[in-house]
């Protein structure tokens, strides 16, 4: 057995707080700015206009501009894609890779599952397809354990699970903002810690079934990925027989980020692997 430590990149599917210290690597790191304008040029064939430039010229305390998805979108995708190669251009990879939702974009092309043109084609027809499909549909963080949220869900039919975090956390979504206030009270109560997320979305819920035909008619290319990569959809190892492909791409869409099946699945596969941890 090889006794070595393991490395394993989370890829997040959400914006990154902090994005504006890219701005200078921009000005000072060349392979930044070489990254950032190729994506940056890939995606103004789709869009008519400089992702980047705009970004650029927003105010850094606005992220109002994030509610049109593929600004949003875009700017995760760079930002990841950035910090991968950063750390390549150092000598480091990583022996595994867990990418959550949009995040599984950015991930499968540093893993070498998709290509750049297929990662843009991806990125900018999703979140075309989620910006048309937008509805009231309120999305919460609750920490409390699975037993709790069930009971939620009997209670608030509307309810669905939309991302099972971790043994003591789950985002649920779908209630209508005129039933937030009856759902607050109803878990402060029982001093029970939540957060509001958002209140128009249309991803990891049934809306997405409303684009669903328009999903599963994507032309979506892949092949292996170079480096291993989980699925946050069921926890599995994409491979030859479970590949990224428009069905794939829908129902992880439509389903729900399960982040715990998968850090499971995760510690199984080091657990059974050649290697052994520090």
């Amino acid at each position: 057995k090889m006794n070595k430590k393991i490395l394993v990149y989370v890829f997040c599917g959400q914006v990154m707080r902090y994005y504006y210290s890219f701005f200078e690597l921009y000005q000072k790191d060349p392979l930044v700015k070489e990254t950032i304008d190729t994506i940056d040029n890939k995606l103004k064939d789709y869009l008519g206009y400089s992702v980047w430039d705009k970004i650029r010229r927003s105010n850094i305390e606005d992220i109002s501009i994030f509610k049109e998805q593929v600004l949003g979108n875009s700017l995760l995708f760079i930002t990841q894609t950035v910090i991968f190669k950063l750390y390549k251009s150092r000598g480091i990879t990583p022996d595994y890779i867990i990418a959550i939702s949009l995040g599984e974009i950015s991930a499968s092309y540093c893993t070498g599952m998709i290509t750049l043109d297929m990662a843009i084609y991806i990125l900018v027809n999703r979140a075309k397809l989620l910006n048309g499909n937008l509805r009231e549909n309120v999305i919460y963080k609750v920490y409390a354990d699975k037993d709790y949220y069930k009971t939620l869900l009997k209670e608030f039919p509307n309810l669905e699970v939309g991302a099972h975090t971790s043994d003591i956390d789950t985002i649920l979504c779908g209630l209508k903002i005129s039933e937030c206030n009856a759902f607050e009270k109803r878990v402060s109560k029982e001093n029970v810690k939540f957060s509001k997320l958002l209140e128009r979305s249309s991803f990891h819920h049934s809306s997405v079934e409303d684009i669903k035909d328009e999903i599963i008619n994507l032309k979506i290319e892949s092949g292996l990925p170079n480096i291993k990569q989980f699925s946050c959809l069921n926890g599995k190892l994409f491979s030859s027989s479970f590949l990224y492909n428009s069905q794939y791409l829908y129902d992880q869409m439509r389903g729900m980020v399960d982040i715990n099946t998968t850090v499971k699945s995760l510690f199984n596969e080091i657990k059974n692997s050649t290697h052994t941890t520090n």
